[in-house]
């Protein structure tokens, strides 16, 4: 069963904290939202410039905080880069913190993902007993904690189905799974829907963008993986793109929907405001899978 949800990292250029996203994901009827996180402060959060959440943040108040608003997260973000050295002594806490984190909120999913580019001075078999180590401590909380640890596809070794699959195929563990990107995949030239197939055994959440062929050719570099940002013919932003379209029935479903939740927030406390049509960011949206 696939249940639609939307992620506050949509809100992140507008400058507003996590109320506005989940204000508005409320509003529309949405039952899920998904957060990205921080390990420590950040001060533009701080100020209320920034919908992410600090983990050292009460989990127990942001719940009732939904609860009020009848959401539930459906995933959490600590996606510091699994393939860079210093994620054996960045990555590890900030994802260890996460997991407890998710365990208070009530969620079942945090996500994870390779660096943007492969790390300077370490061969390809180097870098994949970084990545195995990385989940091979994570997985330990995981277990005890019953929380799925998502792999994304994101960079150079996620985007890559091959080596994609030697990472979910590290440990037999149910507790490590897929959060099936189909911008990220379709930019670094795979086909989204193959893609899935062939690990749709290990999906469990999905982030589906709305990604033109024009836009991800502009994106793509030698290295063939994604590229979280860019520019368009115009000149305006790219920004990054979730959603869940119902990818075996094709994508008409989830484009109506982001038509549906285009828009720039207004002011807080103010109704949402939608720009004009040749201005409008497309939602981002993430699809929770049932685990069987």
């Amino acid at each position: 069963m696939l249940r639609l949800g939307m992620h506050v990292d949509n809100w992140r250029h507008f400058d507003v904290s996590y109320e506005v996203p989940c204000q508005f994901a409320s509003d529309h009827k949405l039952k899920y939202v998904e957060f990205g996180t921080i390990d420590g402060d950040y001060f533009i959060q701080a100020l209320g410039y920034n919908p992410h959440i600090p983990l050292h943040s009460d989990p127990l108040k942001l719940k009732a905080y939904l609860d009020s608003l009848k959401l539930k997260v459906s995933q959490i973000d600590a996606a510091y880069p699994v393939s860079s050295p210093e994620g054996q002594y960045r990555g590890v806490p900030y994802t260890l913190r996460a997991i407890q984190f998710a365990k208070a909120l009530g969620c079942p999913c945090v996500d994870t993902t390779d660096g943007a580019r492969k790390p300077a001075g370490y061969s390809d078999k180097e870098v994949m007993a970084l990545i195995k180590q990385y989940y091979r401590v994570v997985l330990e909380w995981a277990e005890r904690y019953e929380i799925v640890i998502n792999v994304e596809p994101h960079g150079p070794y996620t985007t890559n189905p091959d080596t994609l699959e030697q990472i979910l195929g590290f440990f037999d563990s149910p507790w490590l799974r897929l959060n099936l990107d189909t911008g990220n995949t379709f930019i670094a030239g795979q086909d989204p829907v193959k893609f899935l197939k062939r690990f749709r055994d290990k999906l469990s959440h999905c982030h589906i963008k709305d990604v033109s062929e024009g836009l991800a050719r502009a994106a793509r570099r030698r290295d063939g993986h994604c590229v979280v940002r860019g520019r368009d013919r115009r000149g305006s932003e790219r920004r990054e793109h979730r959603g869940l379209h119902r990818v075996a029935q094709g994508h008409e479903v989830g484009r109506r929907s982001v038509h549906r939740m285009r828009g720039r927030p207004g002011e807080r406390g103010k109704e949402h405001r939608l720009a004009p049509k040749r201005n409008r960011p497309i939602g981002r949206f993430h699809g929770l899978a049932g685990r069987s």
